[in-house]
């Protein structure tokens, strides 16, 4: 298997990462992700090294199988994190006549893993990704002889370090598609034999919409602080009247123009006060005091007639 060698070349570089960014303390400061919980679904094929070998004539051997895994996650940051997962390596068989009698041997792999994780980002969407920890492996051997005696199944477990590397690509925040491969040890004892046992999957990773918490109750109060200050200073609306030389119906669209044009703002009709006063509602900027705004009416076109404006009360 090509892929299984290309992988196990890149797993010593990944694994050299692993140790060098977990004494690097600028990873302390990492960017939390988002999402931090996972679930992954993984198939593809396992290998028994070496487990066909030296077999006797009329014997068929296969040291390959299908492979599937179930993983959950969770990420501490952008970089590490801790996985659990559940494998099924497969069975791998071997299969002839023996003396007259059909044999065939089956060896049901499956075990658990637990590891901490590592993430290399190479991209927005892409990172190459590493994986060591604990591995807990059962091979439970199941023979059958036609015709022959029962043979009772045969069952051993192996505890191992394992280890692995990937590649991975990010859809988006929530999916991801990822291609690992994974060396799990030795396995087996004296009687099944010892063999190593390694696989490569790839699979679709879900991550689930629970965001990490992300402040305190003190900094969350100091969130809401920060948040009024920033928010902008609304000046509540005002109402003013202009005092004019004569009537104001006879200039009342230039007249409106020249209180938006001094306030910088929509001005509203409000009613006629008197033959030779009008009120508007107008909002001002926040740092034009209604004396600014007089000024600049007064210093108006002196065509409007404005004799004085003054503040509704």
């Amino acid at each position: 298997m090509m892929l299984l060698n290309f992988m196990k070349k890149i797993t010593d570089l990944i694994i050299i990462f692993f140790i060098a960014a977990m004494l690097n303390s600028n990873f302390s400061n990492a960017q939390t992700e988002d999402y931090p919980y996972y679930m992954s679904i993984s198939a593809g094929a396992s290998k028994v090294t070496d487990r066909c070998g030296n077999l006797a004539v009329g014997i068929t051997c296969k040291d390959t199988s299908p492979a599937y895994a179930l993983d959950g996650g969770y990420k501490a940051n952008q970089y590490f994190g801790l996985e659990f997962t559940f494998a099924m390596y497969g069975s791998p068989k071997s299969s002839g006549t023996v003396s007259g009698s059909s044999l065939e041997v089956a060896e049901e792999i499956s075990g658990f893993r637990v590891s901490g994780t590592a993430d290399i980002p190479l991209t927005e969407s892409f990172a190459l990704t590493g994986r060591i920890g604990y591995a807990q492996t059962n091979v439970n051997v199941i023979s059958i002889v036609s015709p022959g005696p029962n043979i009772p199944n045969y069952s051993v477990p192996s505890n191992t370090l394992a280890y692995g590397a990937g590649l991975k690509f990010n859809f988006n925040k929530t999916y991801s598609l990822h291609v690992k491969y994974d060396n799990i040890g030795e396995i087996g004892d004296n009687t099944t034999g010892k063999h190593n046992l390694s696989q490569v999957t790839a699979g679709l990773s879900y991550y689930f919409d629970i965001a990490k918490p992300r402040a305190t109750a003190n900094n969350a109060t100091l969130k809401n602080a920060d948040a009024q200050a920033a928010a902008p200073v609304v000046t509540p609306p005002m109402r003013v009247i202009l005092q004019l030389q004569k009537s104001p119906a006879a200039n009342t669209p230039e007249l409106k123009a020249a209180v938006a044009q001094a306030c910088q703002c929509e001005t509203y009709f409000v009613r006629l006060l008197n033959m030779n006063s009008i009120i508007y509602q107008i909002t001002p900027a926040p740092e034009q005091t209604f004396a600014l705004f007089k000024d600049a009416m007064l210093s108006a076109d002196k065509k409007l007639g404005i004799k004085d404006i003054a503040q509704e009360q």
